[in-house]
């Protein structure tokens, strides 16, 4: 309502200071004066001045008013439209209105119209901006100029490869057998981060199954969304490479509902693989046992971002090889097949416990 009320109503004539006064007043009369005898005129030849000093309204009779000091009264502008109040530009062909007896802070009453003029100017513009900005917010692309997200591919040893990068930098590459996308045999996990197009990382280690943790590094070249591939570079000598592309089951929306479900596989370690079953609840909660009756327990938690989840898990004692210890990591599932990628370094990061099972239920 405030803004319809500034454009509804008429708005002062502004006029360029560029021209004489005098010079408007006396060159353009005949013009106005045309204008004041019109039929259809509100404003009568003989109310050209205040005063009542002009007899009749012609130039010479404006003159003498202008020159007593007197205001001149003009027929009102139009008022303005919409489209044209914020485009409209100062006209240049018509007289000025002038009150030389009334100042304001010492300028004429001429400039402070020409004020008014720009002051409501502005306030229209601003008015505008202000509701242009309210609507949803914009969104963003994710992982734009990074390594982010999930990579399907293989290593040069003939294994399937299963990446999730995260977006802090973090990362799980899970490895299967040779030729055998079905069997896991290693995790390679570390810190990485993503700079000119290449990912790297000083920290990798790869927790090979039934086998001790390896010191690598890793580094390659990447297109975000596109490509990461990559050369692992081992400690004690000797280097495998990767060539992937994206998955782009990162960019679903995941809920941890939809992790709900039975699924089977195997949970490995440095110690060796168990046949496992783990039942996921519908608020992330699961439990779980291994086949040499050692059990244990743990929830997924959702992430800033991405279709990857973090979990908890605590293992039971008894005939479990971590014994009662309690891990972190992460998981997610493989769309395509159904399979869940788990996995939780301990805290020093010398194992790791590593599940991939496909869903029964």
């Amino acid at each position: 309502m405030l803004v319809r009320a500034i454009l509804d109503r008429p708005l002062p004539r502004c006029y360029s200071p560029a021209q004489s006064d005098q010079a408007k007043v006396t060159a353009k009369a005949e013009h106005d004066l045309s204008s004041l005898h019109s039929p259809t005129s509100a404003w009568a030849a003989t109310s050209t001045c205040i005063a009542g000093v002009a007899k009749s309204a012609n130039a010479q009779d404006l003159k003498s008013c202008t020159r007593k000091g007197l205001r001149v009264r003009f027929p009102p502008p139009a008022p303005a439209t919409f489209n044209s109040f914020i485009h409209r530009k100062p006209p240049t062909d018509l007289p000025i209105r002038e009150d030389t007896s009334s100042l304001r802070m010492g300028m004429p009453v001429r400039i402070s119209i020409k004020m008014f003029c720009h002051f409501t100017r502005t306030i229209g513009i601003f008015l505008l901006l202000g509701t242009a900005g309210c609507g949803d917010p914009i969104q963003t692309n994710t992982g734009a100029s990074t390594a982010e997200g999930m990579w399907s591919g293989t290593l040069s040893t003939n294994r399937t490869l299963t990446a999730a990068v995260l977006d802090d930098g973090t990362y799980y590459f899970f490895y299967s057998a040779p030729a055998n996308a079905a069997i896991l045999s290693g995790l390679m996990q570390g810190n990485g981060t993503s700079a000119s197009g290449t990912f790297s990382s000083s920290n990798t280690k790869d927790f090979a199954i039934q086998a001790a943790a390896l010191d690598a590094t890793l580094s390659g070249p990447f297109s975000a969304r596109q490509f990461l591939n990559g050369t692992v570079t081992y400690a004690g000598g000797g280097a495998t490479t990767f060539t992937s592309s994206f998955n782009t089951a990162y960019d679903a929306t995941p809920t941890i509902a939809s992790f709900a479900g039975v699924y089977q596989g195997q949970a490995s370690s440095s110690g060796g693989s168990q046949t496992a079953t783990i039942t996921v609840l519908s608020d992330g909660t699961f439990t779980g046992a291994e086949q040499n009756s050692c059990t244990f327990s743990g929830s997924f938690s959702l992430r800033p971002r991405g279709n990857v989840v973090n979990q908890t898990l605590s293992f039971g004692g008894g005939t479990c090889f971590f014994g009662s210890a309690s891990f972190s990591g992460i998981a997610f599932r493989d769309l395509a097949t159904n399979r869940l990628y788990a996995a939780a370094p301990n805290s020093a990061r010398t194992d790791a416990a590593i599940f991939l099972g496909i869903k029964i239920l």
